[in-house]
């Protein structure tokens, strides 16, 4: 379980405040109007962004202290980054190991997870000759390779179409079930998360809250959700 307790973060002239629970096991989307504060909700969660107070409590754990390195926690961003100059099977291998020279012995992990996610016989292709599905996959494998249990999708399949985009979230959610994952995904449409999800988390006028029910969120939702939908 994920417990945000009364924290508030302060950058510049924006501040947000949060204090959620998210249950163990399961994909909670997020939302909210552009600048809201739903990446500075991650970056807090990540350890990129300093607490001014509060705690994040992970499993009776306090990790608010944590460097980003030794949370239980992988981010997958809106761009995937992949390297340019990396294959696919080098890319998710950087997910164990900086250093390639040594990935020989990850290679069943990276197989695997390549192989969970439909990409292992396109281990030697480069990002330039993979579609836009085929890196949101290579970037999700190298989530999964590193095992953290806690997995936070930053809009990475918002340049998608929306049929691989639903592609790529039943995948998400078959993925998560299968290795008992606590998934958190930013998206600008609830609505497409519908079979995927039952919560959502609200960031809005400076404030993280919920989580809510989707479908009774939906049906009546606050005016600064109103407005942006």
């Amino acid at each position: 379980m994920l417990k945000i307790n009364n924290v508030t973060i302060k950058l510049k002239s924006f501040h947000l405040k949060i204090d959620l629970t998210i249950k163990p096991k399961s994909i909670t989307a997020v939302i909210g109007p552009s600048g809201s504060g739903k990446s500075t909700l991650f970056d807090m969660i990540g350890g990129f962004n300093q607490l001014d107070s509060g705690s994040i409590i992970w499993e009776n754990n306090d990790i608010g202290n944590l460097e980003p390195a030794q949370r239980p926690i992988t981010v997958l961003f809106q761009d995937n980054n992949l390297f340019p100059h990396l294959n696919t099977y080098q890319n998710v291998a950087l997910g164990l190991t900086t250093k390639l020279k040594n990935h020989e012995k990850f290679k069943y992990k990276i197989d695997n997870a390549l192989e969970k996610v439909d990409m292992l016989e396109h281990s030697n292709k480069y990002p330039s000759e993979l579609s836009g599905g085929q890196k949101g996959r290579t970037a999700l494998a190298r989530a999964l390779v590193r095992k953290k249990p806690l997995l936070l999708l930053d809009e990475p399949f918002s340049a998608l179409g929306p049929g691989l985009r639903r592609e790529m979230l039943n995948l998400v959610k078959e993925i998560s079930h299968k290795n008992k994952l606590t998934v958190m995904i930013v998206t600008h449409d609830p609505a497409e998360l519908a079979d995927v999800c039952q919560d959502v988390i609200v960031v809005a006028e400076n404030t993280a809250t919920g989580p809510y029910h989707l479908q009774e969120l939906l049906k009546n939702p606050p005016k600064s959700l109103s407005d942006y939908l």
